[in-house]
């Protein structure tokens, strides 16, 4: 059971955007995540964006679709999670396989820009992490304290954003 991503990179920059992803945060961050660069040669990754992805059909059987609870974003990264911890191999693809700017962080709860009401609202909205699917991805993948791991991207944009207001 082999999957294999396609990494892109943007057509201005040729920055990497998507691809594959190693876990990289240990025991103290295990949900955080680093793109992994193409190579000359495929590398192995641990999950990855579903922008290009070739999935044999005996992985859908072995582990199922894409959670429908996932309605915008963290499906393809929980499927490869999911499909990692079954016992299948992710790797990248050699080389990049096309072109895919980025999304940008404007308007979203990273936007540090945003004034704290709109950055919180950001937050708990479809395209930030809503309170469910977050939970479900914390619970799955993250260990024992996922409760904590749930929380702390709410009280890390709150905290962020009365600390900003307090240097107004």
């Amino acid at each position: 059971q082999l999957m294999i991503v396609g990494a892109t990179r943007d057509s201005e920059s040729n920055q990497l955007t998507y691809g594959g992803f190693l876990r990289s945060g240990g025991l103290f961050r295990p949900l955080a995540l680093e793109l992994v660069r193409p190579s000359e040669a495929p590398v192995p990754c641990d999950t990855m964006n579903g922008n290009c992805v070739l999935i044999p059909a005996v992985i859908p059987a072995l582990i199922g679709n894409l959670d429908p609870e996932f309605n915008h974003g963290l499906g393809d990264i929980d499927y490869g999670l999911r499909a990692n911890k079954a016992g299948c191999a992710i790797w990248v693809a050699a080389g990049f396989i096309g072109t895919c700017s980025r999304n940008v962080i404007a308007g979203t709860y990273l936007d540090r820009h945003l004034p704290l009401g709109l950055r919180i609202r950001a937050v708990f909205g479809i395209k930030g992490l809503p309170p469910k699917p977050w939970a479900i991805y914390t619970r799955r993948h993250s260990g024992i304290f996922w409760p904590l791991y749930w929380a702390w991207p709410y009280l890390k944009t709150a905290i962020s954003g009365l600390h900003r207001m307090g240097r107004r």
